[in-house]
């Protein structure tokens, strides 16, 4: 195998940092080999075979690049024509706006895919783990299969047929129809010095419906960026790499790189500020649980103080009742000995001589 040329993706995380060489095979067919440039990465790799068979399914207008996997290297058929880029390219240097923006419209349809692929996005959490806010996006139109990857310079055009050559960052999770057309028509003002002077990236969004905000949809980007090439402890060796070559960057990247540290700068002085407002309603949540806690002090207090006075007042009843309930023995029980002193008269004096003799004189007076 004759290698003809190689690139390092390596300013990425270690997970998605690819080695990309072009190479004649023996029998001097071209291929274009990745490779993980990092053994972490063996699992980026190895989901790109999945996103072949995917883009597959839902972009049936649009050629996937054939590919194959011989040991830990995918095998990508080398494809020729003319990059969508290069046309794009063609249409500013002639100051064409009509046919830059039917590039556009173009590129719009090859990003959405078959009509079956638009839904509505709704968040979840790898969404906000990757780009951040998902609230601006709620409810609004998504891609139920989107190829992050098809920006102009990884669409070949061979003749007729458009190709994604490219398609690292496929999501097979809704995103938000609008984020991925931004991305991926943003990406030509990139490679294109001027092409703002030309056509401002906003108003081909209006041309092409885009309706949710440019500054959004940057924010959204930028995250996706800091994704893709910050550890998870938020080194970058693409931050380091960018600093020691400074000098020989070119100024315009430099210009964007700035304004991505700005934004993050921002975006942590806005989460800096969320946890002093949280801060300050957790001291004042505080202050009031105080002052309750207080007031139920003092309210259990005077209970507490109620409650005792009643117990004395039912020991006080309760001694009086005992009393009561004591006389009221003293009195059956005296009852019950003057029944006895009664009972015991009688019987002597029905067992008495006279009562007897009383009873026989009662007895024959009666019979006669």
């Amino acid at each position: 195998m004759k290698k003809l040329m190689m690139k390092f993706s390596d300013e990425r995380n270690r997970r998605f940092s690819i080695k990309t060489t072009i190479a004649l095979d023996d029998s001097g067919k071209k291929y274009v080999l990745k490779e993980a440039a990092f053994p972490e990465g063996q699992g980026h790799l190895n989901s790109i075979l999945y996103f072949h068979d995917l883009l597959t399914e839902n972009y049936p207008s649009v050629t996937i690049c054939p590919l194959e996997k011989r040991q830990d290297t995918l095998w990508f058929a080398f494809i020729t024509g003319e990059s969508l880029e290069d046309k794009y390219r063609r249409a500013f240097e002639m100051k064409d706006r009509e046919k830059f923006l039917d590039l556009a419209r173009f590129h719009r349809e090859l990003i959405v895919g078959r009509p079956e692929n638009i839904c509505e996005f709704h968040a979840y959490g790898d969404f906000e783990r990757i780009f951040g806010e998902a609230e601006p996006f709620e409810g609004l139109a998504g891609l139920a299969v989107s190829n992050f990857d098809a920006t102009a310079g990884n669409i070949i055009c061979r003749g007729e047929e458009p190709v994604f050559i490219d398609y690292e960052w496929v999501f097979d999770k809704p995103l938000p129809r609008d984020l991925v057309i931004y991305h991926c028509i943003r990406d030509v003002y990139f490679h294109i010095p001027k092409l703002e002077e030309f056509f401002p990236l906003s108003e081909i969004m209006r041309e092409l419906e885009i309706s949710t905000d440019i500054e959004v949809m940057e924010n959204a980007y930028r995250r996706f960026h800091s994704y893709v090439v910050k550890e998870a402890d938020g080194r970058s060796f693409g931050a380091m790499k960018a600093f020691a070559l400074k000098g020989t960057r070119d100024i315009q990247q430099l210009e964007a790189e700035m304004d991505h540290l700005r934004q993050e700068l921002a975006d942590a002085h806005k989460n800096w500020q969320e946890c002093a407002d949280n801060w300050k309603a957790s001291v004042k949540a505080n202050e009031e649980i105080s002052a309750y806690w207080q007031e139920s002090s003092r309210a259990n207090f005077q209970l507490g103080q109620q409650i005792n006075k009643l117990q004395e007042q039912l020991a006080e009843k309760d001694g009086h009742h005992q009393e009561h309930v004591r006389q009221l023995e003293a009195a059956v029980q005296e009852q019950a000995r003057q029944s006895e002193v009664w009972r015991v008269a009688y019987e002597t004096v029905i067992n008495s001589k006279t009562w007897r003799a009383a009873n026989k004189v009662k007895r024959a007076l009666g019979k006669k």
